[in-house]
């Protein structure tokens, strides 16, 4: 199917050419029931707006985007610089954005890079535009970043980690040192990793025997929230108070450990004293009141493999799809308590 142009919009809107470019420029003002079906007839024919000259059609821009849930997570601004680095000596400028996993700006941006002409794109999805990256990768190389597409369209690559594993490693360190009531504050189930890591914690609940309903959504120590700061104060709140609260509480990602760190301190609740905690990601900051025990991967090896693929692919777009896992390390901390009796 061709690309839709302008005159297809304004067909599709009953407007002018002139009043849909208004709209895409934003630089007069349109009414907003013109504006509704001028975007309405965007989004059905996903039209995307060459901003890029047209005398520079076949030329190369030597810019690629990257994509990724949260910059204020110091895990991707470390990721984001070691793909800069590798794609800087190519000669290849990065355009970063954030989606706050926000699937809506997460397609905003996306057909942004798409209107730039970038070159490549390196991304870390929310999990829910997954029918239009499939098909924006067959334009456009793109490589994941931790997050996977479920849609057999997609070609591509993927640089991930083992955090299930990781996971399970944490939570069985937390029933080995006695925990059997243990909380589970997670992220948006659309993003692989927050759905991958959680099955391997209630697999992990279950094989030590814990039991966990048929509907893991119903287990009674489960908070599901972003992957940030906020949700992770929001989430130890909801599970610290519980009728009968949780002895340990595993947090899938170190954004969210971070706010439930700043509850607890609030509240008096004491690391490890009254509850102990674990969680994926790597935490660098060493002025932490306590230092949570965690799994995570180094994330400027993350960085490098990713822009590597994608220079790769930028040279090769005709590669098969590649999927590179990298393993987790693990960091000790003072945040688990021992209660044998």
């Amino acid at each position: 199917m061709p690309n839709a142009t302008i005159k297809d919009v304004a067909k599709r809107a009953g407007v002018s050419i002139a009043t849909v470019s208004r709209v895409v420029n934003q630089n007069y003002k349109v009414g907003p029931e013109v504006q509704k079906r001028v975007r309405k007839a965007i989004e059905e024919l996903n039209y995307v707006p060459n901003r890029v000259a047209k005398s520079l059609k076949g030329v190369r821009t030597s810019i690629i985007g990257m994509l990724v849930s949260n910059l204020g997570n110091a895990h991707y601004t470390s990721v984001a610089k070691a793909v800069e680095e590798v794609v800087n000596k190519e000669d290849y400028n990065i355009i970063i954005c954030s989606t706050n996993e926000d699937p809506e700006r997460e397609l905003r941006l996306l057909r942004m890079f798409e209107g730039r002409q970038v070159e490549g794109i390196i991304l870390n999805t929310t999990g829910s535009n997954n029918e239009y990256i499939a098909r924006l990768s067959h334009k456009i190389p793109i490589v994941l970043l931790e997050r996977k597409i479920n849609d057999p369209g997609f070609v591509g690559d993927l640089v991930n980690t083992n955090s299930q594993e990781g996971i399970k490693m944490l939570t069985k360190r937390l029933i080995d040192s006695g925990h059997r009531r243990i909380g589970l504050v997670c992220g948006p189930k659309a993003a692989s990793t927050s759905w991958e890591r959680s099955a391997s914690f209630f697999e992990c609940l279950r094989d030590s025997g814990i039991p966990v309903p048929d509907d893991p959504d119903k287990y009674p120590y489960l908070y599901k929230g972003k992957f940030f700061v906020e949700d992770g104060y929001k989430g130890a709140k909801f599970i610290m108070e519980r009728e009968d609260p949780p002895t340990a509480i595993v947090f899938l990602n170190n954004t969210m450990t971070l706010g439930a760190l700043r509850y607890f301190r609030q509240t008096g609740i004491k690391v490890p004293g009254d509850v102990s905690i674990v969680c994926y990601g790597k935490i660098d900051q060493d002025i932490l009141y306590v230092q949570p025990e965690n799994a995570g991967v180094q994330a400027y090896t993350l960085g490098q493999q990713a822009g590597r693929f994608l220079l790769e692919r930028i040279k090769d777009p005709n590669l098969d799809s590649r999927e590179i896992v990298i393993s987790y390390q693990y960091y000790e901390g003072n945040s688990i308590r021992e209660i044998h009796q």
